[in-house]
């Protein structure tokens, strides 16, 4: 009885792709997606006076981070943002309220951070997370942090379900008690990871998987000094050999298998601070160049071969950096001078994908004259990415899930690098999403779609190259 009106919805989609097929104008579309190279985005400021960017995605689809609004000497708010390539800045999450996002997943899907909700208080959004309030986005939670009443989430695992940071209590008359690292996953809850013996400490990041974590702690005498945690062996300093050299450290980012460590320290005699890479216990100072002698480092490649942070001098001007294994220490303003107009430069680097294609921070806009936060596609890899068999064509695979009702992920394979356009589409061919519009280089891509504001029904998607169209439908329930 049902299986009539099935068969007849599978001709009319048959009708529409073989429809499809024949719609013109296919090369004339990729022509304009331009060619291969770096590019530099500026992500705008919103209503506010400037913006900065905290993390990106491993696609480079998403980044997250937050924005302030100034009147006069006055900070009036705040505001965390979420930029999607498909629908740019995303303020509306946390309206009129004060928040900050710092770290995100892998795929862009969850973000962490802190945000003025009862107190300011540790956060993780996802799109399953409720619309409570009912403005069109899921709403951002607070971590569960049994006795304490304040946070701050630093940073997210690959998958999203490890959040690291510092908890702390604070009252009116009290102030703010020292804070504390912490790690926390939804099954275990709340996990404080100690000190050096000290008081204090503080999580700044969480490799990959999400077992080991670094930050800074003060030890015995009252000294912070960059950590390494593990559920194995707690929390170490990450050798005698900092205590001698630097009168305190911060340990940044840590590459996926744990062997590098990033950051900065104090060097007492000098009073400058200087960004270190830890690489199996050996430190390696990554000085800049005599003009902007001081460095901070801020995070580090999967196979830590890369890394990321900001060089500046006595005089107050910054510059952001890149680090690569066999090249040293660049001036990332110099080595993209091409992509930006008179007067402006990139002034930290705050974030770098797994794989160093992507890299995000602040910047100056001359065309707007504001501090903006920036992404910055450099079109350069490291050499360790996972190799899988190279396809002979250009292949979409099933999207996961299928049918769906918030989101799901889309996957294509490139045996070589070309221009691309993905887009979802509805039955009458016409473009509800376009989810990615550039050259993409060969291997696997994966890169979420989610259905807010469309209607729940059948749509198509569309991978488009210069060797023709793949097409996967894709069923939106309520």
């Amino acid at each position: 009885m049902h299986s009539r009106p099935a068969f007849c919805l599978q001709t009319f989609c048959q009708s529409i792709l073989l429809g499809l097929l024949l719609i013109g104008g296919m090369t004339d579309a990729l022509a304009q997606i331009g060619t291969p190279g770096p590019r530099l985005t500026w992500l705008g400021t919103a209503d506010g006076n400037w913006s900065i960017a905290h993390d990106v995605s491993a696609f480079g689809h998403v980044v997250v981070g937050y924005y302030q609004q100034i009147e006069g000497a006055i900070v009036q708010k705040t505001r965390l943002f979420r930029w999607t390539k498909s629908d740019g800045m995303e303020t509306a999450i946390l309206p009129d309220r004060t928040g900050r996002a710092r770290g995100l997943s892998h795929d862009g899907t969850t973000f962490v951070g802190s945000a003025l909700l009862t107190l300011t208080q540790a956060f993780r959004w996802h799109p399953d997370n409720p619309d409570q309030d009912q403005n069109g986005y899921p709403d951002v939670l607070p971590l569960e942090t049994p006795g304490y009443n304040s946070g701050e989430a630093h940073a997210v695992s690959a998958d999203g379900s490890v959040i690291v940071g510092a908890v702390y209590n604070w009252s009116l008359l009290g102030g703010t008690s020292p804070r504390e690292a912490f790690r926390w996953t939804e099954t275990d809850g709340l996990q404080l990871l100690g000190t050096l013996g000290g008081e204090a400490s503080r999580a700044e990041n969480v490799s990959a998987d999400g077992q080991i974590v670094v930050g800074t702690a003060q030890n015995q005498f009252g000294k912070y000094h960059a950590f390494r945690w593990t559920a194995a062996d707690g929390m170490q300093p990450l050798g005698t050999l900092m205590y001698v050299l630097y009168d305190s450290s911060t340990a940044t980012a840590v590459s996926d298998d744990g062997s590098v460590v990033v950051g900065w320290a104090h060097v007492p005699g000098d009073d400058v601070l200087v960004a270190f890479r830890m690489d199996n216990g050996v430190i390696r100072e990554l000085a800049g160049p005599a003009a902007y002698p001081q460095t901070q480092a801020f995070d580090v490649t999967a196979d830590g071969s890369m890394v990321v942070g900001l060089m500046f001098n006595e005089n107050g001007a910054v510059q952001a950096f890149r680090w690569t294994k066999g090249v040293g220490l660049e001036d990332l303003s110099a080595v993209y001078a091409n992509l930006l107009a008179p007067g402006s430069y990139l002034r930290m680097a705050l974030a770098i994908s797994p794989n160093g294609r992507y890299i995000v921070g602040q910047g100056f806009n001359a065309a707007t004259g504001r501090f903006e936060a920036f992404l910055l596609d450099t079109w350069q890899t490291t050499s360790a990415e996972a190799t899988e068999p190279r396809p002979t064509a250009a292949e979409l695979l099933p999207p996961a899930p299928n049918p769906f009702a918030r989101a799901t992920t889309l996957t294509l394979r490139l045996p070589v690098a070309q221009p691309v356009r993905l887009e979802v589409i509805d039955l009458q061919g016409r473009r509800v999403r376009t989810l990615i519009d550039g050259w993409l280089p060969e291997g696997t891509h994966r890169v979420r779609f989610e259905s807010r504001g469309l209607a729940p029904g059948l749509y198509l998607c569309r991978l488009q190259t210069p060797t023709g169209s793949v097409y996967r439908t894709l069923l939106l329930m309520h």
